[in-house]
Order: C-alpha cells, then structure tokens, then sequence
C-alpha cells in the first residue's frame, strides 16, 4: 500500500510508532506498506480514521469511469461534504512531493486573495453606486 507509505512519511512518523499505535509488530506493519499482508478490515478503518482518508484511498480504489457522480466523501475536519471533484483534488494533492504542495498552496492563497479584492472591488462599487442613486 504505497499510499500508507507515503502518508507516514508525510505525518513524519516511523513504521515503530504506527506499529504500536496499531498494536501489530514492524515487520507486520512493514508487511502492510510492502504490500505482502493486507491488513485486516479492522486495521484498515483505524489507519484511515488515524491519517483521515478514505480506505478507498488506502487501498488505492480507483473508480470506474462515470463513478463521479458518486456520493460525497465526508470531509475530516469540517464536517461538510466534499464533491468528488475535490476530493480527487485532495487525493492529487496528497501524491505531490513537498515542492508541489508548497506551489499548490501559494498558488490558492493568491487566488483567494485576488477574489477577495475583486469582491470587495465589486462591494465598493455597489456602494458607490447606491450613494450616488441616492443624492
């Protein structure tokens, strides 16, 4: 499971420190990320609810085409429901090396900064508008 690989890295974690949370040895835990053991049911759900992912993910599922009208995949953190086109662009996001995250991320808070300008161009506008209507 190459994805288990990459997202213990990720989290900066050993195969000991997962092994234990997991309650299995290292080599089992090796066995896993190796792909020579698949883990059992209940190890899957515990490492998707431990990195937050789906176990789709962990496995490395890929729907067929016209899965993407599938239901939603709840989001972690916010308790909102993510569409699939977001959560394919989070799985993207989770293959980048630290150098494409980084450009991915300066690359959303540019763009957020520039809506928020345009809004708050457009808001200044719409005031401007209405004080003048109103003179």
């Amino acid at each position: 499971m190459k994805n288990l690989r990459d997202l213990r890295i990720d989290h900066d974690l050993t195969q000991q420190q997962m092994a234990d949370y997991l309650g299995v040895s290292r080599p089992t835990y090796s066995n896993y990320e190796t792909d020579v053991h698949d883990p059992s049911p209940d190890v899957l759900r515990k490492l998707a609810d431990y990195f937050h992912v789906s176990t789709d993910y962990l496995l490395e599922y890929i729907p067929k085409a016209g899965a993407d009208k599938a239901v939603a995949t709840r989001h972690p953190y916010t308790a909102n429901f993510l569409s699939r086109r977001e959560s394919l662009l989070l799985e993207d996001f989770r293959y980048l090396n630290e150098s494409g995250k980084y450009r991915v991320e300066n690359c959303v808070r540019t763009e957020k900064e520039l809506q928020a300008r345009e809004e708050g161009n457009n808001s200044l506008k719409k005031m401007r508008q209405k004080n003048t209507s109103a003179m």
